[in-house]
């Protein structure tokens, strides 16, 4: 398959997930992470702070390694401070604000979080669904949170110590 054949199937697959315009979603698939991160990055290390389960995850899966290689490394949030890193992160701004971090799963018992304005310009899901959906979606659970609404049909979350949104911890031996 071709590049730009393999980049229209991802954009197709982009829009279907998120229900925003084609050409939002093949830019959003076309950009490179650093380019993207060197947008939205600035101000991770004041509003953004690792997630205390996905840190134990992360440790957990570690174990005993003495090399850890962290690929897309952000601002450094989850990384041991007692083994030998490998950051490789695209983006210069991302690198000059190491450490600090949390991303937009974080947030999925304390929805809150998502109408603040700086949190939002410090997760790169806000940029890549453009700033109409942003808007839509924000100005949708600031009433549902008002109304009560998102805890009515989220309730069964607040109970629950993890979620899975599709995140992967990668350990090779």
């Amino acid at each position: 398959m071709s590049q730009s054949n393999a980049r229209r199937r991802a954009a197709l697959a982009y829009q279907r997930q998120h229900g925003i315009p084609y050409r939002a979603a093949l830019e959003a698939v076309s950009q490179p992470a650093g380019q993207l991160y060197n947008q939205i990055g600035r101000g991770y290390a004041e509003h953004r702070r690792p997630d205390p389960r996905i840190e134990a995850a992360i440790w957990a899966a570690l174990g005993d390694a003495e090399t850890v290689l962290n690929v897309g490394a952000g601002a450094g949030s989850y990384e041991p401070t007692d083994r030998d890193v490998l950051a490789v992160e695209p983006s210069a701004v991302m690198r000059a604000q190491r450490p600090a971090g949390a991303f937009f799963p974080a947030f999925w018992r304390r929805p809150q979080g998502y109408l603040d304005p700086q949190v939002r310009a410090s997760t790169s899901v806000w940029r890549r669904v453009g700033e109409a959906v942003e808007q839509r979606v924000v100005g949708a659970l600031s009433a549902d949170l008002r109304s009560g609404a998102w805890h009515e049909r989220n309730a069964e979350l607040l109970d629950l110590d993890e979620l899975d949104t599709g995140a992967r911890l990668l350990v090779a031996s």
